[in-house]
Parts: C-alpha cells; sequence; structure tokens
C-alpha cells in the first residue's frame, strides 16, 4: 500500500479512538464510572515489555471517564567500536529526550479506548502516534481495532537499550481478536495494513496468530506466535528495494517467563522460516535469542544480565553480553545505568574503509520520569 494511503488509513483510526473519546462524555453523563485515584505514594513498577512502556504512568483523572499519563525520559548512550588491527573509533550519539503523552477512556465496562502520542527529540524533533485503539470485552473475548504493536512476541528487557530480536517489532493498524480458552490459556489472531508489496503491487494484508500460557500465580509465562512476512516488521528489512518483496518471508517467535521469589528469568526467540531473496547470501534469514536474569533487591533497586545471539541479522554483533541496573528514588523518578559488549562475526560488519569490526563496548544511562 502506498504510503499515503496507509497514513490516511491511519489517521481514521485516530480520528475514530479520539471520537469515541469526546463523544463518550454522553455515556459518562448516564453511566458514571468509579475510576481510581492515583496513590502518590505507590511503587510503580519498573516496566519490562513495550506494552508496559506505554502504559507507564500514574493515571490522573480529567473527567470520570478519563485519565492521562506521562513518561518522560532522557537517554545518552557511549558507544565504542574495536576493529582488526587494533584501529577503535568512538561513535557519536546523540542525547535523546522523549515525552510520551497517553490518554485512557472508559466507556462502559466492556468498551475502552487509549491514544498515545510521543514526541522526541535527537538532532531534531518529531513526533509519532504510538497507539490508537478502541477495546472491546465481550465474555470471553476480547477485540482491538485501531494503530498498535502488533503480539507478536514480549520481548521481555530490564535493559534501557532493548534485544536484537527486536527486529520482529511490527506496528501497524490492525484488528486483534483474542479468545480465552480457560483460566490459562489465550488464543489470538489478527490481520493489519501491510506497507510492503508483492512484486511492486498494492500489498495484501498481513496476518499473524499467537497462543499464551499464565499459571495460576502468574510466575510462569509462556507464549509462541507466527507473522505472515517479515517485511512489514519495523526493521525495513526491504527499504532499499521500495518495500517491494518477491517472496512472503514468515516467521515465528517463542517467549518464556520465570518468576522465582525475587530472582526472574525470561528467555524469547524470534526466527524468520524462509531468505530474503533480495537480501545477500549470509545476512537474508535473520534470527536472534535473548536470556535474561533479573535480581529484585528492592522494590526500588534491581540488577539484570543479558546475554543474546544473532545470525544473518546485518549490522548486529553475533554475541551480545552485559550487565543493567535500575534505581527508583521515589514513585515518580527512575535512574538506569547499562554496559553492552558486542561480539562480530568475522567478516560480517565492516567500516568505510573495509576494516573489519571485531567487537564492540557501550555505557548507557537513562533518567526517566513518570506522571
Amino acid at each position: 500500500m502506498p504510503a499515503h494511503q496507509q497514513k490516511n488509513w491511519t489517521a481514521s483510526i485516530i480520528l475514530f479512538a479520539t471520537s469515541l473519546v469526546f463523544t463518550s462524555a454522553l455515556i459518562a453523563d448516564e453511566h458514571e464510572l468509579d475510576l481510581p485515584e492515583p496513590d502518590e505514594e505507590e511503587e510503580v513498577k519498573f516496566y519490562q515489555t513495550p506494552e508496559e512502556r506505554l502504559d507507564a504512568g500514574f493515571k490522573t483523572p480529567i473527567t470520570d471517564w478519563l485519565t492521562v499519563s506521562g513518561l518522560l525520559e532522557i537517554e545518552k548512550f557511549y558507544p565504542e567500536e574495536n576493529f582488526a588491527g587494533g584501529l577503535t573509533q568512538d561513535v557519536y550519539e546523540p542525547r535523546t529526550q522523549t515525552l510520551q503523552i497517553g490518554f485512557d477512556a472508559v466507556f462502559t465496562e466492556a468498551l475502552t479506548a487509549s491514544l498515545v502520542f510521543e514526541a522526541e527529540y535527537q538532532d531534531h524533533f518529531k513526533t509519532t502516534t504510538e497507539e490508537a485503539v478502541v477495546k472491546m470485552e465481550l465474555e470471553d473475548w476480547e477485540f482491538e481495532l485501531g494503530y498498535l504493536d502488533l503480539p507478536f512476541g514480549e520481548y521481555y528487557s530490564q535493559f534501557i537499550s532493548g534485544p536484537m530480536l527486536e527486529f520482529g517489532e511490527t506496528t501497524s493498524s490492525a484488528l486483534v481478536i483474542e479468545y480465552g480458552l480457560n483460566d490459562h490459556i489465550d488464543a489470538l489472531g489478527y490481520v493489519f495494513d501491510g506497507n510492503s508489496r508483492h512484486n511492486g503491487e498494492q500489498s495484501d494484508p498481513g496476518w499473524g496468530l499467537g497462543m499464551d500460557f499464565i499459571n495460576e500465580d502468574e510466575s510462569i509465562r509462556l507464549g509462541v506466535g507466527y507473522l505472515s512476512n517479515l517485511a512489514e516488521s519495523d526493521e525495513n528489512f526491504l527499504e532499499d528495494f521500495d518495500n517491494s518483496y518477491i517472496d512472503r518471508v514468515p516467521a515465528w517467535n517463542a517467549n518464556v517467563l520465570i518468576g522465582l521469589g525475587e530472582f526472574g528469568v525470561t528467555a524469547e526467540v524470534v526466527r524468520a522460516l524462509k531468505q530474503f531473496k533480495e537480501l545477500e547470501s549470509g545476512e537474508n534469514k535473520p534470527v536472534a535469542y535473548n536470556l535474561e536474569g533479573t535480581w529484585f533487591y528492592s522494590s526500588r533497586i534491581q540488577f539484570a544480565l543479558r546475554l543474546g545471539y544473532s545470525s544473518e541479522l546485518p549490522d548486529n554483533p553475533e554475541w551480545q553480553y552485559g550487565a543493567a541496573v535500575s534505581w527508583r528514588p521515589g514513585p515518580h523518578w527512575n535512574l538506569s545505568v547499562e554496559y553492552i559488549k558486542g561480539k562480530y562475526k568475522n567478516g560480517f560488519v565492516t567500516n568505510d574503509d573495509d576494516n573489519e569490526l571485531d567487537d564492540s563496548d557501550q555505557y548507557g544511562l537513562q533518567i526517566s520520569f513518570e506522571f
């Protein structure tokens, strides 16, 4: 689908969600909703998935049916690349400042909506709509319609930098249908508005499937998923080919979270099932794994370790490992620091002078304020 058509489609969804927010005042007049007052002393937990990040912040009531929340983040990374022959190169990385504002509306117990805007400054200023969704729950069924992150993997992480397997993340206008098979297992399916095109022609809608399991005390979570075409991901694998693909490249993912008291372990994998015929051999069938362990020392301090592996993922290291620590001095503030080491496959990444990249070091700092 041409870019201008997708933008129009997304704008329609945003307008639809926004209009529901304002017209719902009529509903609120007749059905007053009891929303909880924000607790200023409540400890907001460390978020570890993109969905939790979108939901971060204190929900402050504007009316009895509408709340607003916000998240301000300031990030700075200091990467260094080490090439064959002893050449070391510092990489300039601008400071990133991000402001995220979210609106949540409750029309009835079954019908809700959310709208999330983001403004980012990194050498230049840009604004985006991160989410615009209307959600309806009917007994064991749940429907989501709008612009959202597709439910293809959870991507658990306690680090500032996302894991390498984020190449599977896909944001699009979509309809997601989820059904609760029982108290522990949910099955879901979705269709979404594709941006890539088969042989340069108008694209067909993409689709995906998934299933999640959560045990009784939520200490174990398992998930699997399937995406019809990895060319639709936010990684834009076929950007140099005008997002035109010869064949669809489906992908699958699996993830697990295990809570062991004050310790937690997460593991995920995202793998392409076919090769991108447009890309060079050796970097046309990406796969990545991520393993993290977390020690929740207290409600305010946590430590995390990461071990990641990737293959045929352009510009990424073969092995990645590091450590991170986060400290929450108060209910609104969070400070995180991290160190990540990358080890590259011989000859896989080179600079403009054809020097082979051996390894990299990156230090990161993030300050967050939730409101």
